[in-house]
């Protein structure tokens, strides 16, 4: 048995789902050091800590592309947010840790990039959100059913700590591997070309995807792809395969109340039996309780 002991603050975490009323007007306020982490899912934003401008597009529609903005706030400053004109709809969420949380989880001491981040008085990060982390955002603003129907509002918070802490830990990963000094221009590779991996599997799901094809995707060995992928994402290509299948698979039975035997086929198994065992292993429940209840 491993213990693990953590002194780390839970984080804080919001969402916006709509047109932001209280976006109708120019709004000033001070705010306090933080540590911050926005995903952008749909829609724009404009605002100013001091003098710094934020200038936010994630898009719209089919045409969405949702950002990642990491904030370090050392200091007290100015929050000036310009009017949100029209009724379009913003989409984000917001995860909130204190200042120093980097220096309470060692992180600013083992990343030359995250300490760097951490020493300004105002940082800031800015990139396209990955699809782990957009799929983790959809999931603060909605949670599964089973968090949502017959559960306290704490287990609903919790749900939604959990996913925020998840949200951070991708951010870091991304700020720590993406901005890597000219000496570690091989671990950025080896980070892209795992972050590729899931990309395909992720918009590929449905097609049969074997090492081989994915090592033929990004140009590599096999052993680079399985070495660096589980580096980086802590599991096996295989076993996030058998992921996100079974996510897809819980989403079509949550959502459109497919049937076991073809959520079954969906996540790539043979029997309802092996797919059920598998549900439950990873969920903590049978596909059965995900139905919509008529």
């Amino acid at each position: 048995m491993i213990r693990v002991k953590s002194n780390l603050p839970l984080a804080t975490v919001a969402f916006m789902e709509g047109k932001p009323t209280h976006h109708s007007r120019d709004l000033k306020e001070e705010v306090c050091p933080c540590f911050q982490l926005m995903i952008f899912l749909e829609g724009e934003q404009k605002f100013y800590l001091d003098d710094k401008l934020f200038d936010i597009h994630a898009g719209y529609g089919a045409e969405r592309r949702a950002q990642m903005l990491l904030i370090q706030r050392n200091r007290p400053c100015l929050l000036r947010t310009e009017p949100h004109l029209g009724e379009k709809t913003l989409r984000k969420v917001k995860v909130s840790l204190p200042a120093n949380w980097l220096e309470e989880s060692g992180l600013g001491k083992a990343s030359p990039i995250l300490k760097q981040f951490r020493s300004e008085q105002i940082s800031s990060y800015l990139a396209e959100a990955t699809a782990e982390m957009t799929s983790l955002a959809e999931a603060v603003i909605r949670p599964p059913a089973p968090f949502t129907e017959g559960t306290t509002p704490d287990c609903v918070a919790l749900y939604r700590v959990a996913k925020g802490m998840e949200l951070i830990a991708q951010a870091c990963l991304v700020v720590a591997n993406r901005l890597q000094p000219g000496g570690s221009t091989r671990q950025a590779c080896h980070f892209n070309q795992a972050e590729r991996i899931r990309s395909h599997i992720l918009n590929h799901l449905d097609e049969d995807l074997t090492i081989d094809s994915l090592s033929r995707q990004v140009g590599a060995s096999k052993r680079s792809v399985q070495r660096n992928f589980k580096q980086y994402f802590g599991m096996t290509v295989t076993d996030f395969i058998r992921k996100q299948r079974l996510e897809k698979a819980r989403q079509a039975i949550e959502k459109h109340g497919m049937t076991i035997g073809q959520a079954a086929f969906l996540a790539g198994y043979n029997n309802t039996s092996s797919f059920s065992n598998a549900f439950k292993l990873a969920y903590g429940s049978t596909p059965k309780s995900w139905r919509p209840k008529r």
